[in-house]
């Protein structure tokens, strides 16, 4: 099985970016791998900058991640089910809007399984773990527990999807998102 780092594409597509994180509680959990202890305020608001944007991405890729219903339907229909979704708003505090059908979302698995020996990387703990940076990524897929979603115990920031799972995405249109081969 091939793994694929999944990215809001913000390059090539103009799309909005979440400006400011919401006041809940800390970024910590949302990392773990774990279900949260406590749900969340309901919805959670995310503001956004826009930078002359109008496309909204189906995936905001910030310290919680942020998908569309119809990232999240797509999950599901296709058999993952290793995330908590919680409703949240989007505000365009420039237009004075709120947009709704969206997701924060927490991902349960945090694996351990980049390939060190083959990967490129920098290391500022040196501890292997949490804040690795990837240059190059290689996934060791014997350790990946065959999940098709997950977080990266090395650097937590990452989310990494299945090329089984990659199949079923890649034909909905999703918009602003782009898949890096792991």
């Amino acid at each position: 099985m091939d793994y694929y780092v999944l990215e809001q594409e913000v390059d090539r597509i103009d799309s909005f970016v979440i400006a400011g994180m919401p006041d809940i509680q800390p970024a910590g959990p949302w990392y773990s791998g774990a279900r949260l202890a406590m749900e969340p305020m309901n919805p959670i608001a995310f503001d956004l900058r826009q930078d002359g944007s109008s496309v909204l991405p189906d995936f905001f890729d910030s310290a919680i991640p942020v998908f569309s219903a119809k990232l999240c339907k797509a999950l599901r229909d296709a058999g993952v089910h290793n995330f908590e979704a919680y409703p949240a708003v989007l505000r365009n505090l420039d237009r004075g809007e709120t947009i709704s059908g969206y997701f924060a979302v927490n991902i349960i698995g945090l694996v351990a399984c980049a390939d060190m020996g083959r990967s490129g990387y920098m290391d500022p703990t040196g501890t292997g773990l949490t804040t690795v940076f990837f240059s190059e990524l290689k996934i060791d897929t014997a350790r990946s527990q065959g999940l098709d979603l997950f977080r990266l115990a090395e650097s937590v920031g990452e989310l990494l999807i299945s090329d089984k799972l990659l199949a079923r995405l890649r034909p909905l249109g999703l918009v602003a998102m782009r898949f890096h081969r792991a």
